[in-house]
This record gives C-alpha cells, structure tokens and sequence, in this order.
C-alpha cells in the first residue's frame, strides 16, 4: 500500500512576510525503502512558529497526505482536483491530535476544488477507503466531497465514503455529494461527533448522503437528492447501540427527500435518538407522505410549508374593566317606607279625627 506521510522541511530560507517557504512537500514513499522524493504538485507554507502550515494545490493531484500528531494544516484545493495515488488509500487521512481545515481558493478560472476517487480504487475488505479519514478535528469550508464512480460497488459490498470521521468534524461550507449505490457522504462513527452549520448534502444514489452513528448536531444546511434520483429512500440515517445510543438533534435546515426524511430501523437496529426543533421539511416523491411526528418535541409545530416552528402559547385575554354596578333600592327599605307612612298617615288621620269630634261635643 503507498502511502504518502509528510515530513516538512525546516531550516529553509525565510521568503515572503517571513513565512517558511517550500516548492515541494517532501514525503516519504512507505512502499520505496524510505526513499525520499519530492512532489510539484502543491507549495506548503509555514504558518509562523511550530507544526502549522498552508498546503496549496497549483494543479490536479493523484496524491495520498497523512497528517500527524501535532500539525495544525490547512489545507487549500485552490480549484483543483484531489484523488488518491494508492488504489486503497485515502487522499487525505487526518490521525489523532492532528487538525485539517479544508478550502478552495478560487485561483483555478474560479473553479471548486474537489476531493474524489481515481478511476480503478478497490477496496480493503469491505469498504474502500474513504476520500477524508479523520481521527483527529476537521473541518471542511469550501470545496466538494465527491464520491463518485471510481470507486464501482455493487448492490451488496463494499461501501464507500465520503468523509469517514472518528473524531471531531466541523462542516460550514462546501458539499458532500455521492453518486453511486452503497455510499455515503459523511459517515459519524460511534463515540464521534459532528456538527453541520452549513454546505450541501446532495444524495445521489440509494442510501442515505448523512449515516450517523455517534453524535451529530445540524443548525443549517441544503440536505436533498439529485433530479435524476427518483428512488432514492431515506436522505440521512441515525442509527445506534443499545450500550451507544446515537443522537441527533437539528434546528435548522432544509431538508428535501425522495421517499422519507430519515431512516427508519429495522428489527435488531436502534433508533437513533432524533429531535427536531427547527428546520423545514419537504418530500418529492409522487406517493410519499411526510410524517415527522416521530421526532418532533411537543412544543414544536410543522406547518402547512413544511417549516417547523414554536407552538405559540396562547397569552391570557385581560377582562374590560367592570362599571360599579348601580345600586337599586332595595325592596325590604320601599316596604319600610311605605308602612313608615302609613303609620304618619294614620296618626295624623286620628289627630284630625279627634279634634272634629271634640268640637262637635262643644
């Protein structure tokens, strides 16, 4: 298996805002004897002091970079096209305590660099080598994931990858497509975890351009399947373990499937612990019907669009105030005023009476 692993020269002369400066990257070929060779197929910029350096494409490269314990890279397809060198390697392998920051500078007549597999990969057992390998932090800007046709599978094994992380993955930009059955655009392994601010997810094929087995946060993002993809089924999978339970939690996004939004498990599977609290939701399928009740909170409402939202709380109308209520004579005081004047009358009827029979008798 060749494989190239970078050792970066120091002790060169200062060039340029006193960065160090390099035509090649110089590698060593595993596969010749520790011979070292030379490539002109990149410039590789020190970055100041330490393991952190700039790796720019000048054109397109069958290369395969493995990045080690204590760089710091980042990593600029600069329009071109990256594909592996070994048939069952990957172009770009991120080891633990590395960190890889992939982008695309525009310097290629304004083109995307992409990440894709040559023509011819095999496979190693079961899968093909993914096109990014990360065991250590990665984050993708700019630039396109392609896993394409060079990697042929068939309708059972192996599978293909695009970005197979074990670690920590950051994606803000860019887009992850697939293009053939048993692939996937981004695969988060058990115990990884992943979180997409951003970029396209384009599925082009049968399984799902997003499997995630660890932990996965989405806050935004195009997640859809391609026009001539009219079969496609589930556009992302979360699946887990009963002792690594999968979670994935998403409160934004747009989210366009063929058939269905996620993956639903089968006997022997787990679920794989999705919420939603945002995002919106749409299927293209002539008899698919979206139902999302599953993974949608109770304060949580989809509407009509397909937009997730709050449910609105409804808030307590304030009564008009109330008129003192004007106070009626009561009935039991008109009943004592009017036997109160019967009494007057009455006495003052017998004075009067009196005193006409008084002066009769005189």
């Amino acid at each position: 298996m060749k494989r190239l692993e970078i050792y970066l020269l120091l002790g060169l002369s200062l060039a340029g805002f006193g960065a160090l400066r390099v035509n090649a990257l110089t590698f060593k070929n595993s596969d010749n004897n520790g011979k070292i060779e030379t490539c002109d197929e990149y410039e590789v910029t020190q970055n100041g002091d330490g393991e952190n350096y700039t790796i720019k494409l000048k054109e397109d490269a069958a290369l395969d970079f493995v990045f080690e314990d204590g760089e710091t890279v980042t990593f600029d397809l600069n329009g071109f096209t990256l594909t592996n060198y070994c048939a069952t390697c990957s172009p770009i392998y991120v080891k633990e305590g590395a960190t890889v920051t992939i982008k695309s500078s525009k310097g290629n007549e304004d083109k995307i660099g992409t990440i894709t597999y040559k023509e011819g990969s095999s496979a190693s057992g079961d899968y093909y080598a993914s096109l990014i390998r990360n065991e250590g932090t990665l984050t993708l800007e700019e630039g396109i994931i392609d896993v394409n046709k060079g990697a042929e599978t068939t309708n059972t094994k192996p599978y293909a990858i695009g970005i197979d992380n074990l670690k920590t993955l950051t994606i803000s930009g860019g887009e992850v497509k697939t293009s053939h059955n048993n692939a996937w655009g981004v695969n988060n392994q058990k115990g990884a975890t992943a979180d997409i601010n951003g970029g396209t997810f384009t599925q082009g094929a049968d399984f799902s351009v997003v499997m995630n087995h660890g932990e996965m946060s989405i806050t935004d993002g195009n997640f859809g399947v391609s026009e001539e993809n009219t079969g496609a089924h589930s556009l992302i999978s979360s699946i887990g373990e009963e002792e690594n339970p999968a979670t994935l939690n998403i409160s934004g996004g747009s989210f366009v499937g063929n058939n269905d939004i996620f993956y639903e498990p089968t006997e022997g599977e787990t679920y794989g612990g999705v919420s939603i609290t945002g995002g919106s939701y749409a299927l293209t399928g002539e008899d698919a019907e979206l139902d999302l009740s599953n993974y949608i909170d109770d304060k949580y409402q989809i509407d009509e669009s397909g937009k997730v939202t709050v449910i609105p709380t409804e808030e307590p109308t304030e009564k008009p105030a109330e008129k003192p209520a004007e106070k009626s004579p009561d009935t039991g005081d008109i009943n004592l005023l009017f036997i109160l004047s019967m009494i007057v009358l009455a006495t003052i009827g017998t004075i009067f009476a009196k005193k006409k029979i008084a002066a009769k008798a005189n």
